[in-house]
This record gives C-alpha cells, sequence and structure tokens, in this order.
C-alpha cells in the first residue's frame, strides 16, 4: 500500500513557519498558502508513482502551474523544503517523519512480495509440514485460524534472509512475538543489525512437528495426509490402568471380606435386658419405682434387648399401691426444655409463671 502520512505538527512545523514570514518579508500575502499547497501536492505525488521523495520538472509543473511554479520552486528552495539535484532539473523533497513521511519503494514493493509469498499454497504447505505448529525461534507452540492474531503466540511467517522472495528453505514458522522483535511491525523501519544479532538463532527443524486440528485441517485440504497430535495445551501425566491381575486380586478380597459385621451389643442394651430380669418378684409386684426406661422397647425380639437374642417377656406385675411420692410428678432425666417464648407475651407468660 502506498501511503503519504503528514505529521501532527506540521502546521507549526520551523520549515512551514519560515515560508510565512518569508511570504510577509516579501508583501505577497498568497505566498504562503500556494507554497503549502505545492509542496504537500508534490509529496503526494512522489508517494504514488515511488520515487522516494524526488520531484521532476514535470511534477512541479504539474502542481504549481505553468506560470507559478519557478517561483514556488525558489521558495520552497530558500526555506529548505525542497533540495536541487546537482545537473539535473530534479529536486528532493524535505524528508522528515514530523512533517511528512512517505514509504519508500523498497519498502512498499517488499510488502507486495511479502504478501504473494504468503498467498502461495505451494511454498507455505510445504513449510507448515516440516516446521508444524512451533516457532523457530523458541519453543512457544503457534496458534491458527480464525481471530488467531491474539497476543503474542499467533503464527506468522519468517523470512531469512530479510527482504528477499521466499523459497522453501527461506521461509519459517515463527510466533508473532519473534517476527516483530526481528522485523519490526507493518510500516516500520526494521530493527538495526546489532538488535537483530542479539536474538535467539534459528533452530533446525523439529523431528517430530506438533499438528494442531487447524494446521492438520489445512495441510488436508492441500493434499497431505496429517492428524492432529493436541490442541496446543499441556496434558496431565495419567495414572496407568490396573493390570488383570491386580483387578482379579481386589476382587478375590472383597469376597472373602465379611458381607455383615454383627452389631456390638451396647451398655445401655445390657442394662435395659438386666433390668428386665429383675423387675418383677416372686409375689408378682414391682420391686422399684423408680423412673422407667426413656426408651422401652416397642416389643419383643431378636437384638431389641442388645444382647441380640430374644428375650424373655415379663409376667404381668399389679401396680403397687400409690404412696405420697407418686403424686408430685417428677422430671424424666431427659426431657427437653420447652423453647423460650420472646416478645411481650413470652415475658409476661414466663413472670406469670415465676410468681405461681
Amino acid at each position: 500500500m502506498v501511503w503519504s502520512r503528514k505529521g501532527d505538527n506540521a502546521a507549526t512545523h520551523p520549515k512551514a513557519l519560515a515560508v510565512k514570514a518569508l511570504a510577509v518579508r516579501e508583501g505577497d500575502p498568497r505566498l504562503f498558502n500556494e507554497v503549502r499547497g505545492f509542496i504537500d501536492g508534490c509529496y503526494s505525488e512522489s508517494a504514488g508513482h515511488k520515487t522516494d521523495y524526488l520531484v521532476t520538472e514535470g511534477m512541479a509543473i504539474d502542481q504549481g502551474g505553468v506560470e507559478r511554479w519557478e517561483e514556488l520552486v525558489r521558495v520552497a528552495v530558500k526555506v529548505g523544503l525542497m533540495t536541487k539535484v546537482p545537473r539535473r532539473r530534479e529536486w528532493m523533497l524535505f524528508d522528515d517523519p514530523a512533517y511528512v513521511h512517505l514509504r519508500l519503494k523498497a519498502d512498499v514493493d517488499w510488502e507486495a512480495q511479502r504478501k504473494r509469498d504468503l498467498r502461495d499454497d505451494r511454498l507455505i504447505g510445504p513449510v507448515r509440514l516440516r516446521d508444524g505448529d512451533e516457532c523457530r525461534y523458541c519453543p512457544r507452540i503457534v496458534t491458527w485460524g480464525p481471530g488467531h492474531r491474539v497476543g503474542n503466540i499467533y503464527g506468522t511467517y519468517d523470512h531469512f534472509p530479510p527482504r528477499q522472495a521466499a523459497t522453501v528453505d527461506t521461509l519459517f514458522v515463527v510466533c508473532g512475538k519473534c517476527n516483530t522483535q526481528r522485523n519490526g511491525r507493518v510500516g516500520q523501519p526494521a530493527p538495526p543489525d546489532n538488535v537483530r544479532d542479539q536474538l535467539p538463532p534459528l533452530k533446525p527443524a523439529p523431528v517430530r512437528p506438533y499438528y494442531s486440528r487447524e494446521s492438520a485441517e489445512f495441510l488436508t485440504r492441500l493434499g497431505y495426509h496429517v492428524t492432529p497430535t493436541g490442541d496446543g495445551t499441556v496434558q496431565q501425566e495419567q495414572q496407568p490402568a490396573p493390570s488383570a491381575q491386580t483387578r482379579a486380586t481386589r476382587a478375590q478380597e472383597q469376597q472373602a471380606a465379611p458381607s455383615a459385621r454383627p452389631r456390638p451389643a451396647t451398655a445401655a442394651g445390657a442394662a435395659t435386658g438386666a433390668q428386665r430380669e429383675t423387675s418383677a418378684t416372686p409375689d408378682g409386684l414391682t420391686a422399684s419405682a423408680g423412673p422407667a426406661d426413656p426408651c422401652p422397647p416397642c416389643r419383643d425380639g431378636p437384638g431389641r434387648d442388645g444382647s441380640g437374642a430374644a428375650s424373655p417377656s415379663p409376667p404381668p406385675a399389679a401396680r403397687a399401691s400409690p404412696s405420697p411420692t407418686d403424686a408430685i410428678p417428677l422430671p424424666s432425666p431427659g426431657r427437653a426444655r420447652p423453647p423460650r417464648r420472646r416478645g411481650a407475651r413470652g415475658r409476661g407468660a414466663r413472670r406469670t409463671t415465676e410468681e405461681t
């Protein structure tokens, strides 16, 4: 793409202000606008024809007009916006990115050649088959597919030696970070050679290339039979499956183990059985008038008394004559206290109970 970019402060650049000052000294107010339009037109025409800041006589006449082009060239040369080429009727424009920056012909041609190389499947296919998805400068696994240009691990290609038409032996798969460090961003100058020399060198081609699902599908469309080797993530190490002998041994151990364990006799069950055996007297009266069992068995049967065997049913006992103490209800030992009510009604009810 051919383009010219004007600096943000081009209107207040010292060269532009020199044109304004010269127009005031010569008493020609229109000179400033004419020179500015003439210079901008020369920059645009030079970028369109890729002349690298060179302005020929025909270009000067086309931008300045037949009657005014010589005067405009004179003013531009006087303030430093143009420089006369020796022994030729040509001029070089002022080269300063802060004023106007043009892409050179070599940069434009290289960009076009790079795009042609990346669109050539006969060139990209063997390169992807040889390198897989691993960067040839660092151990990163690159990503491909729609929306893959995120972060620094997206897949790109590097020409080495740089800025030359690629072949299968001079094109390599690299990640975006390594490619930017060596060649700079698109439209920007490449880093100097001393910076490139300090970067990691090119690694040999992998013996077993890594192919993601996108790479396998891409190579399959080109006629290469490739199966994906993973999704680019590190898989956790899995434990080996037990062998058949180990499974048989575990099955035998489970069969040898008892299916059900006998229920151990508890202290409460033993005490309950003993109470049943000693509760009846020869005359049929109850021996003790203490509190009843808080959890009496609802029926007789195996295991109800905690001993694991059926306990004999006690004979019916006649109730003893009431004693004076039987009229007073005694609190059972395991009785839970009722919940305390909250609020005015609860406080009043509690106060009434205390008074009574």
